[in-house]
Protein backbone atom coordinates (compact mmCIF):
# COMPACT_ATOMS: atom_id res chain seq x y z
CA UNK A 1 0.00 0.00 0.00
CA UNK A 2 1.49 3.67 -1.00
CA UNK A 3 0.83 6.63 0.76
CA UNK A 4 1.38 10.25 -1.71
CA UNK A 5 1.13 13.67 0.07
CA UNK A 6 0.54 16.25 -2.73
CA UNK A 7 0.88 19.95 -1.85
CA UNK A 8 -0.14 21.99 -3.98
CA UNK A 9 0.51 25.32 -5.08
CA UNK A 10 -1.88 27.68 -3.61
CA UNK A 11 -0.55 31.37 -3.16
CA UNK A 12 -0.07 32.00 0.68
CA UNK A 13 -2.60 29.11 1.07
CA UNK A 14 -3.35 25.30 2.09
CA UNK A 15 -4.63 22.86 -0.02
CA UNK A 16 -3.18 19.36 0.31
CA UNK A 17 -3.87 15.86 -1.59
CA UNK A 18 -3.82 12.60 0.53
CA UNK A 19 -3.54 9.68 -1.59
CA UNK A 20 -2.93 6.13 -0.22
CA UNK A 21 -4.12 2.61 -1.41
CA UNK A 22 -4.27 1.19 -4.62
CA UNK A 23 -7.61 0.62 -6.96
CA UNK A 24 -9.64 2.09 -6.09
CA UNK A 25 -7.25 4.90 -4.63
CA UNK A 26 -8.41 6.85 -1.18
CA UNK A 27 -8.79 10.63 -1.39
CA UNK A 28 -8.40 12.48 1.27
CA UNK A 29 -8.18 16.82 1.17
CA UNK A 30 -6.77 19.03 3.85
CA UNK A 31 -8.21 22.69 2.67
CA UNK A 32 -8.40 24.07 -0.54
CA UNK A 33 -7.02 27.38 -1.17
CA UNK A 34 -8.17 30.78 -2.42
CA UNK A 35 -11.44 31.02 -5.38
CA UNK A 36 -8.62 30.97 -8.61
CA UNK A 37 -6.35 28.41 -6.83
CA UNK A 38 -8.91 26.22 -6.97
CA UNK A 39 -9.11 26.39 -10.88
CA UNK A 40 -5.24 26.87 -11.41
CA UNK A 41 -4.07 24.09 -8.87
CA UNK A 42 -7.34 22.12 -7.19
CA UNK A 43 -9.27 21.01 -9.83
CA UNK A 44 -7.32 19.10 -11.91
CA UNK A 45 -6.26 17.13 -9.04
CA UNK A 46 -9.93 16.61 -8.82
CA UNK A 47 -10.93 15.30 -12.38
CA UNK A 48 -10.56 11.70 -11.07
CA UNK A 49 -12.64 11.69 -8.03
CA UNK A 50 -16.20 10.30 -10.02
CA UNK A 51 -14.02 7.45 -11.42
CA UNK A 52 -14.43 3.91 -9.95
CA UNK A 53 -10.58 3.60 -9.24
CA UNK A 54 -10.96 7.17 -7.05
CA UNK A 55 -12.80 8.14 -3.77
CA UNK A 56 -13.04 10.98 -2.27
CA UNK A 57 -13.36 9.79 0.75
CA UNK A 58 -12.41 13.13 3.58
CA UNK A 59 -12.75 16.59 3.20
CA UNK A 60 -10.79 18.39 5.97
CA UNK A 61 -11.03 22.59 6.23
CA UNK A 62 -8.49 23.05 9.26
CA UNK A 63 -10.59 27.00 9.83
CA UNK A 64 -12.82 29.91 8.31
CA UNK A 65 -9.77 31.51 6.51
CA UNK A 66 -10.28 32.50 2.92
CA UNK A 67 -7.27 30.84 1.88
CA UNK A 68 -8.14 27.81 2.82
CA UNK A 69 -11.85 27.57 2.78
CA UNK A 70 -12.63 29.72 -0.70
CA UNK A 71 -11.46 26.72 -2.86
CA UNK A 72 -14.00 24.40 -1.60
CA UNK A 73 -16.93 27.69 -1.98
CA UNK A 74 -16.05 28.13 -5.37
CA UNK A 75 -15.76 23.72 -5.71
CA UNK A 76 -19.57 23.50 -4.57
CA UNK A 77 -20.47 26.43 -6.84
CA UNK A 78 -18.83 24.51 -9.95
CA UNK A 79 -22.42 23.03 -10.74
CA UNK A 80 -21.06 21.01 -13.45
CA UNK A 81 -18.51 19.49 -11.53
CA UNK A 82 -18.82 18.96 -7.95
CA UNK A 83 -22.18 16.76 -8.00
CA UNK A 84 -20.22 13.59 -9.22
CA UNK A 85 -17.11 14.26 -6.92
CA UNK A 86 -18.62 15.27 -3.93
CA UNK A 87 -17.06 14.05 -0.38
CA UNK A 88 -18.52 11.37 1.45
CA UNK A 89 -17.32 13.07 5.02
CA UNK A 90 -16.84 16.77 5.47
CA UNK A 91 -15.12 17.59 8.79
CA UNK A 92 -15.35 21.43 9.14
CA UNK A 93 -16.10 23.53 12.63
CA UNK A 94 -19.43 25.75 11.69
CA UNK A 95 -22.76 26.44 13.92
CA UNK A 96 -26.34 26.61 12.63
CA UNK A 97 -27.45 29.32 14.94
CA UNK A 98 -25.87 31.98 13.01
CA UNK A 99 -27.59 35.44 11.66
CA UNK A 100 -25.36 37.22 9.50
CA UNK A 101 -26.28 40.26 7.16
CA UNK A 102 -25.46 40.55 3.25
CA UNK A 103 -23.28 43.11 3.59
CA UNK A 104 -20.69 42.13 6.14
CA UNK A 105 -17.51 42.65 5.34
CA UNK A 106 -16.63 39.29 7.57
CA UNK A 107 -16.10 37.12 4.15
CA UNK A 108 -14.26 34.47 6.11
CA UNK A 109 -17.74 33.33 7.96
CA UNK A 110 -19.58 34.49 5.32
CA UNK A 111 -17.90 31.77 2.69
CA UNK A 112 -17.95 28.92 5.84
CA UNK A 113 -22.06 29.66 6.13
CA UNK A 114 -22.21 29.06 2.20
CA UNK A 115 -20.31 25.70 2.56
CA UNK A 116 -22.53 24.42 5.79
CA UNK A 117 -25.87 25.25 3.31
CA UNK A 118 -24.09 23.80 0.09
CA UNK A 119 -23.77 20.30 2.15
CA UNK A 120 -27.79 20.67 3.37
CA UNK A 121 -29.34 17.59 1.29
CA UNK A 122 -26.21 16.53 -0.30
CA UNK A 123 -24.99 12.94 0.73
CA UNK A 124 -22.06 14.26 2.21
CA UNK A 125 -22.05 13.47 5.89
CA UNK A 126 -21.06 16.80 7.80
CA UNK A 127 -19.18 16.68 10.88
CA UNK A 128 -19.14 19.91 12.58
CA UNK A 129 -17.68 18.84 15.76
CA UNK A 130 -14.06 18.24 15.30
CA UNK A 131 -12.26 18.45 18.34
CA UNK A 132 -9.22 17.04 20.48
CA UNK A 133 -9.01 13.25 20.87
CA UNK A 134 -11.09 12.53 17.90
CA UNK A 135 -10.04 9.45 15.29
CA UNK A 136 -10.40 8.18 12.11
CA UNK A 137 -9.01 5.49 9.92
CA UNK A 138 -9.21 4.19 6.43
CA UNK A 139 -7.34 1.09 5.12
CA UNK A 140 -4.55 1.31 7.41
CA UNK A 141 -4.34 4.63 7.41
CA UNK A 142 -5.46 6.97 10.49
CA UNK A 143 -5.79 10.46 11.78
CA UNK A 144 -5.90 11.76 15.60
CA UNK A 145 -7.13 15.17 15.73
CA UNK A 146 -4.95 17.67 18.63
CA UNK A 147 -6.77 20.45 18.15
CA UNK A 148 -8.76 22.38 18.67
CA UNK A 149 -10.15 21.67 22.23
CA UNK A 150 -13.70 22.19 23.48
CA UNK A 151 -12.64 25.52 25.00
CA UNK A 152 -11.47 26.88 21.61
CA UNK A 153 -14.28 25.46 19.67
CA UNK A 154 -16.89 26.82 22.24
CA UNK A 155 -15.15 30.37 21.45
CA UNK A 156 -15.67 29.55 17.67
CA UNK A 157 -18.97 28.84 18.31
CA UNK A 158 -19.83 32.55 20.19
CA UNK A 159 -17.92 34.31 17.24
CA UNK A 160 -20.67 32.93 14.97
CA UNK A 161 -23.55 33.73 17.29
CA UNK A 162 -22.50 37.82 16.92
CA UNK A 163 -23.95 40.10 15.11
CA UNK A 164 -22.08 42.31 12.03
CA UNK A 165 -21.65 45.48 14.15
CA UNK A 166 -19.03 42.82 16.34
CA UNK A 167 -17.62 41.83 12.93
CA UNK A 168 -16.91 45.09 11.51
CA UNK A 169 -14.68 45.90 14.72
CA UNK A 170 -12.48 43.18 14.48
CA UNK A 171 -10.50 41.45 11.66
CA UNK A 172 -9.72 38.14 13.06
CA UNK A 173 -7.70 35.87 11.61
CA UNK A 174 -4.89 37.99 9.70
CA UNK A 175 -1.89 39.50 9.82
CA UNK A 176 -1.24 43.15 8.64
CA UNK A 177 0.44 43.22 5.37
CA UNK A 178 4.20 44.26 5.77
CA UNK A 179 6.58 45.85 3.39
CA UNK A 180 9.76 44.43 3.74
CA UNK A 181 10.72 40.51 4.55
CA UNK A 182 13.53 39.47 7.04
CA UNK A 183 15.32 37.49 4.60
CA UNK A 184 18.07 40.37 4.74
CA UNK A 185 18.30 39.09 8.79
CA UNK A 186 20.69 36.25 9.35
CA UNK A 187 20.05 33.11 10.77
CA UNK A 188 21.94 33.74 14.37
CA UNK A 189 20.24 37.12 14.69
CA UNK A 190 16.59 36.15 14.00
CA UNK A 191 16.79 32.95 16.42
CA UNK A 192 18.02 34.90 19.18
CA UNK A 193 14.54 36.90 19.26
CA UNK A 194 12.05 36.44 21.39
CA UNK A 195 9.08 34.40 20.70
CA UNK A 196 5.94 36.49 19.99
CA UNK A 197 3.05 36.89 21.82
CA UNK A 198 -0.13 34.64 20.89
CA UNK A 199 -3.44 36.71 20.16
CA UNK A 200 -6.21 35.32 21.92
CA UNK A 201 -8.15 37.57 19.62
CA UNK A 202 -7.15 35.32 16.82
CA UNK A 203 -10.33 32.86 16.59
CA UNK A 204 -10.08 31.53 13.65
CA UNK A 205 -7.01 30.22 14.07
CA UNK A 206 -7.38 29.55 17.73
CA UNK A 207 -10.06 26.91 16.49
CA UNK A 208 -8.01 25.53 13.24
CA UNK A 209 -7.86 21.90 13.34
CA UNK A 210 -4.42 20.15 13.54
CA UNK A 211 -4.29 16.42 13.24
CA UNK A 212 -1.62 13.56 13.23
CA UNK A 213 -2.25 11.35 10.13
CA UNK A 214 -0.65 7.54 11.10
CA UNK A 215 0.38 5.30 8.19
CA UNK A 216 2.60 1.89 8.60
CA UNK A 217 4.63 3.54 11.46
CA UNK A 218 5.23 6.66 9.90
CA UNK A 219 4.02 10.08 11.44
CA UNK A 220 2.32 13.14 9.65
CA UNK A 221 1.41 16.42 11.82
CA UNK A 222 -0.73 18.84 9.93
CA UNK A 223 -0.98 21.86 11.95
CA UNK A 224 -3.48 24.27 9.85
CA UNK A 225 -3.13 27.79 11.48
CA UNK A 226 -3.09 26.22 14.87
CA UNK A 227 -1.64 28.60 17.88
CA UNK A 228 0.87 27.24 19.71
CA UNK A 229 -0.75 26.95 22.57
CA UNK A 230 -3.47 25.39 20.98
CA UNK A 231 -1.53 22.70 19.76
CA UNK A 232 0.81 22.21 22.45
CA UNK A 233 -2.25 21.42 24.66
CA UNK A 234 -3.20 18.73 22.23
CA UNK A 235 -0.01 17.43 21.78
CA UNK A 236 0.28 17.22 25.72
CA UNK A 237 -2.65 15.02 26.16
CA UNK A 238 -1.41 12.58 23.21
CA UNK A 239 2.09 12.34 25.07
CA UNK A 240 0.81 11.65 28.30
CA UNK A 241 -1.67 8.77 26.86
CA UNK A 242 0.55 7.63 24.87
CA UNK A 243 3.66 8.02 27.36
CA UNK A 244 6.05 9.37 25.27
CA UNK A 245 8.33 12.50 25.91
CA UNK A 246 8.67 13.38 22.54
CA UNK A 247 6.34 13.33 19.40
CA UNK A 248 8.76 11.94 17.01
CA UNK A 249 6.94 12.33 13.24
CA UNK A 250 8.54 12.13 9.63
CA UNK A 251 7.23 15.52 8.65
CA UNK A 252 5.45 18.91 9.99
CA UNK A 253 3.45 20.75 8.16
CA UNK A 254 4.14 24.16 9.70
CA UNK A 255 1.24 26.33 10.68
CA UNK A 256 0.12 29.45 9.23
CA UNK A 257 2.67 29.21 5.90
CA UNK A 258 5.34 29.43 8.34
CA UNK A 259 4.47 32.24 10.65
CA UNK A 260 6.31 33.48 13.39
CA UNK A 261 3.16 34.03 15.50
CA UNK A 262 2.17 30.14 15.44
CA UNK A 263 5.83 29.48 17.06
CA UNK A 264 6.88 28.60 20.19
CA UNK A 265 9.87 27.43 21.38
CA UNK A 266 8.23 25.08 24.33
CA UNK A 267 5.56 23.48 21.09
CA UNK A 268 8.85 22.47 19.34
CA UNK A 269 10.68 21.72 22.52
CA UNK A 270 7.53 18.46 22.07
CA UNK A 271 8.31 17.83 18.79
CA UNK A 272 11.48 15.42 17.64
CA UNK A 273 11.46 15.79 13.68
CA UNK A 274 13.78 17.19 10.68
CA UNK A 275 11.48 17.68 7.84
CA UNK A 276 9.02 20.51 8.00
CA UNK A 277 6.47 21.36 4.76
CA UNK A 278 6.18 25.34 4.10
CA UNK A 279 3.01 26.11 2.29
CA UNK A 280 3.58 29.62 0.64
CA UNK A 281 4.72 31.13 -2.92
CA UNK A 282 7.16 33.66 -0.50
CA UNK A 283 5.68 37.07 -2.58
CA UNK A 284 2.57 37.37 -0.91
CA UNK A 285 1.27 40.54 1.27
CA UNK A 286 2.35 38.84 4.42
CA UNK A 287 6.01 38.01 3.48
CA UNK A 288 5.50 34.37 4.31
CA UNK A 289 7.00 32.37 5.17
CA UNK A 290 8.93 34.17 7.99
CA UNK A 291 12.46 33.33 8.21
CA UNK A 292 13.10 33.26 11.50
CA UNK A 293 10.71 30.86 12.19
CA UNK A 294 12.81 28.76 10.05
CA UNK A 295 15.46 30.40 11.91
CA UNK A 296 14.76 29.11 15.16
CA UNK A 297 14.14 26.01 14.34
CA UNK A 298 17.39 25.15 13.22
CA UNK A 299 18.65 26.88 16.62
CA UNK A 300 16.10 25.02 18.95
CA UNK A 301 18.27 23.88 22.25
CA UNK A 302 16.89 20.17 21.40
CA UNK A 303 17.92 19.99 18.47
CA UNK A 304 19.73 16.87 17.42
CA UNK A 305 22.64 18.78 15.15
CA UNK A 306 23.83 15.71 13.58
CA UNK A 307 20.27 15.46 12.29
CA UNK A 308 19.90 16.79 9.05
CA UNK A 309 17.04 19.25 8.39
CA UNK A 310 14.85 19.47 5.28
CA UNK A 311 12.67 22.66 4.21
CA UNK A 312 10.28 21.44 2.35
CA UNK A 313 8.77 24.54 -0.36
CA UNK A 314 5.52 24.02 -2.51
CA UNK A 315 7.30 26.55 -4.94
CA UNK A 316 11.03 27.50 -6.76
CA UNK A 317 11.01 30.17 -6.98
CA UNK A 318 13.65 33.41 -6.57
CA UNK A 319 12.56 34.71 -3.56
CA UNK A 320 12.16 31.15 -1.77
CA UNK A 321 15.96 30.85 -3.23
CA UNK A 322 17.16 33.74 -1.12
CA UNK A 323 15.99 33.36 2.21
CA UNK A 324 19.39 31.96 3.24
CA UNK A 325 21.20 34.08 0.57
CA UNK A 326 23.27 36.31 3.33
CA UNK A 327 24.33 33.22 5.80
CA UNK A 328 27.68 32.07 4.43
CA UNK A 329 28.03 28.44 4.73
CA UNK A 330 24.79 28.17 6.59
CA UNK A 331 23.82 24.66 5.18
CA UNK A 332 27.11 23.75 6.43
CA UNK A 333 27.01 25.32 9.86
CA UNK A 334 23.39 24.60 10.47
CA UNK A 335 23.30 21.16 8.95
CA UNK A 336 20.06 22.15 6.68
CA UNK A 337 18.88 21.43 2.96
CA UNK A 338 15.79 22.91 1.70
CA UNK A 339 13.98 21.31 -1.24
CA UNK A 340 11.79 22.71 -4.44
CA UNK A 341 9.28 20.92 -6.72
CA UNK A 342 11.38 19.87 -9.73
CA UNK A 343 11.10 22.10 -12.46
CA UNK A 344 7.65 23.13 -13.86
CA UNK A 345 6.01 21.12 -11.62
CA UNK A 346 2.87 22.81 -9.54
CA UNK A 347 3.17 20.44 -6.51
CA UNK A 348 5.36 18.87 -4.42
CA UNK A 349 5.16 15.05 -3.53
CA UNK A 350 5.77 13.00 -0.24
CA UNK A 351 6.00 9.53 -1.18
CA UNK A 352 5.96 6.68 1.61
Amino acid sequence: MTLIIRILQTKCGDAIIIKHGQKPVQNIVVDSGYMDTYITALKSQMKKFDKPNENFKLWILTHLDADHINGAVAFFRDKKFAPKRMPEELWFNCFDNFRIQEKSEEKSVDKGIEIRDFLKGSKTVLDNQILTGKNWTNQGLAIEVIAPGKAQYDLLGEKWEKEEAEYQKKKLGRLKAVENNDYENSIENLSSKRDRKESKNDINNLSSIAFILNFNGSKILFLGDATPNAIKQGLQVYLKESKEKKLKCDYVKLPHHGSIYNYSESLYGLIECSQFIICSNGDNSNKLPNKETLAKILCHPSRDKDKKINFIFNYNNSTLRSIFAVDKNARKKYNFKCSFPKGAQKYYDIKF
